[in-house]
């Protein structure tokens, strides 16, 4: 399998010891409003702006999906994930270059994919990129936590 470009460049930042510092204010409203339009996105099942906030080497990794999926993979499989709830903790955005920033926060779900219950309890670590004046999800992973 090859590895998208932005993960190689996220591992090549991180690396590199250039991680940015959390805290601008403006950043961290305009990536929230990111995130959570796209998360809403997938709970209704709206392809169109799933679309439009992931790039196209996208690539997402849950313990649900069984293996690392693309875009068109994930949208293929949007209709056997159903959630009921979702409790999201505060996120922290860090700044991994001008037009890359990563999101971290913690989930609480209640729902299924593919008839299969989802993991109570979720760390998620997304990469964000700017492009053309937009931000776009490039890797989203989840991590099953224990319940508190």
């Amino acid at each position: 399998m090859r590895f998208p470009r932005i993960l190689i460049a996220a591992i090549a930042v991180s690396l590199s010891g250039a991680w940015g510092h959390a805290g601008d204010a403006a950043l961290q409203a305009e990536l929230d409003a990111a995130k959570d339009t796209l998360n809403a996105a997938f709970e209704t099942h709206d392809r169109a702006t799933i679309v439009s906030m992931m790039t196209a080497d996208h690539l997402s990794i849950t313990t649900y999906y069984g293996r690392a999926l693309q875009a068109s993979d994930q949208l293929d499989g949007l209709d056997g994930f159903a959630v009921e709830e979702a409790a999201f903790s505060p996120s922290t955005v860090t700044l991994l270059a001008p037009t890359v920033a990563l999101i971290t926060y913690e989930n609480t779900y209640k729902g299924t994919y593919a008839g299969k219950p989802l993991p109570p309890k979720v760390f998620v670590s997304e990469i964000w990129l700017k492009r053309d004046g937009e931000w776009l999800q490039g890797l989203y992973q989840e991590t099953p936590i224990a319940p508190e």
